[in-house]
């Protein structure tokens, strides 16, 4: 597709958001699907063949002997390889040989790969194409997969990038003062740096949780009872041999299932990424305030205003990513409802959640590619910092009243309250009051110290959020 072809596109994902949300259409899409499926469904064949005793058991009922040889094994690597979306989609909306639509795709994929097997010389192994399975089998699976594939290959090395210009940004400042701000008021001194890492370390949490995950499929034909299989060949362990099927795409086996998947893992996962989510819009709100604080600068040469020529770039990625959060959050909320849903043995109210895993991945992708975006032009205004800070001395009541308890004033907190609340002092004025108090020498030296270097541990805070999150990465 061109660039310019996304001009036409209704979806958000697919239009406006196509350069962030591109790479998700390898894992994501219809397309992305039926090779997923496929992928299950010939492995699955092999596996009967190579990996189980289920000749001998289909041999001794049928008294019929199976051919199955190395070359066999290296040509079904060859159909997957020759695999087309087109071949199953025909059979599904359009129909074949003179044939009617399926209008079921799994059923669709079915035909289109029997097609490739006679094609390939393995027409004696189509009747063992989607053997004993039942299309959720085959799906969930292959969902699960492309969930795990587009997670890990695209989703989360944005993430980590992100999380290493935060890195970035926390070393760099981690010595800017700036004020502090508690319900919006004067509070004590921090730095830009430990802001930084306040997210940084909560993202990087997210991500760690998100690496332990390990989705869990079911493989167990209609109603999860392999029904069929234990009938005509009971002497076969079908249940030991579905799970050694599914674990062998490293997925957790769900032996007590229907054709319904409950999906825990899944909703596990999303959990973690709306979590993600719910810290980035804390960073977007953090970049939106500190440039409404003229604390920090977005330094690029992109129009602000279509009226106003004034205007520098304003933050309207983070403001952006504040709204793509909210979607987020009840996109899956419905979503998580269709996916533990459940009616007797089947219902297909889950299938468009399942078909939502994209969307939900791409509306966290794009808030990424946001951010990333704004924290690379972005600096912050360290001369318009010192000169707020120098403007705010009573923030040093925090300290002024524990220094006077420690020499047992007892009215320490009331006293600092009566010289400081609702009052903004300059460093003559602070230090005036310093002096009214009739403390020690040695306390008023501490007392004494430039606002600049009244951020505690703040610079410690935010190197060791900025090696935790580095270390993470190795």
């Amino acid at each position: 597709m061109r660039s310019e072809e996304s001009l036409y596109n209704v979806s958000l994902f697919d239009g406006r958001q196509r350069e962030a949300t591109e790479p998700l259409r390898d894992y994501f899409s219809e397309a992305a699907l039926y090779k997923y499926r496929t992928r299950v469904e010939l492995k699955w064949l092999k596996f009967l063949f190579t990996e189980t005793d289920f000749r001998r058991h289909v041999e001794n009922l049928t008294k019929k002997e199976i051919a199955f040889s190395a070359d066999d094994f290296k040509k079904l690597g060859e159909v997957e390889a020759e695999f087309s979306p087109i071949d199953a989609y025909i059979y599904e909306k359009i129909g074949k040989n003179g044939g009617k639509p399926t209008d079921h795709d799994v059923k669709a994929l079915e035909l289109a790969i029997v097609d490739l097997l006679r094609e390939n010389g393995l027409a004696r192994l189509a009747p063992y194409v989607h053997f004993g399975l039942t299309s959720e089998d085959v799906s969930n699976v292959a969902y699960n997969l492309m969930l795990r594939d587009g997670v890990e290959n695209v989703w989360l090395p944005q993430a980590e990038r992100l999380v290493r210009q935060l890195a970035d940004l926390s070393k760099k400042y981690a010595k800017t003062a700036l004020l502090g701000r508690t319900h919006g008021l004067p509070a004590s001194p921090t730095t830009a740096g430990k802001q930084y890492s306040v997210i940084l370390n909560d993202l990087a949490d997210h991500i760690e949780s998100i690496r332990k995950i390990r989705l869990s499929s079911k493989f167990g034909g209609p109603v999860g009872n392999h029904n069929a299989f234990k009938l005509i060949l009971p002497e076969f362990d079908i249940r030991v041999y579905s799970k050694k099927f599914v674990n062998s795409f490293d997925l957790n086996y769900i032996e007590a299932a229907n054709q319904t998947t409950l999906h825990s893992g899944v909703i596990d996962l999303f959990n973690c990424i709306e979590q993600f989510n719910l810290t980035l819009y804390n960073l977007a709100n953090q970049i939106r305030d500190s440039v409404l604080l003229d604390r920090l600068s977005i330094k690029n040469d992109a129009v602000g205003s279509s009226v106003m020529a004034h205007k520098p770039p304003n933050p309207w990625r983070p403001e952006a990513v504040e709204n793509l959060v909210m979607r987020y959050v009840n996109q899956l909320a419905a979503a998580k409802l269709a996916l533990k849903g459940q009616m007797l043995e089947n219902s297909i109210g889950y299938h468009s959640a399942e078909r939502s895993y994209g969307e939900l991945v791409a509306l966290s992708l794009i808030c990424i590619s946001h951010l990333s975006k704004q924290l690379s032009v972005v600096s912050i205004n360290e001369e318009n910092c010192r000169k707020e800070l120098s403007e705010h001395y009573e923030i040093f009541s925090e300290a002024m009243n524990m220094i006077m308890r420690l020499y047992g004033r007892e009215d320490a907190y009331f006293d600092a309250l009566k010289r400081t609340q609702g009052k903004r002092l300059t460093r003559e004025g602070y230090f005036e009051i310093v002096r009214q108090l009739g403390l020690p020498s040695e306390a008023e030296k501490i007392l004494a110290v430039d606002i600049s270097d009244f951020i505690g541990d703040a610079n410690a805070i935010a190197l060791n959020a900025a090696r935790k999150a580095e270390r993470a990465e190795e």
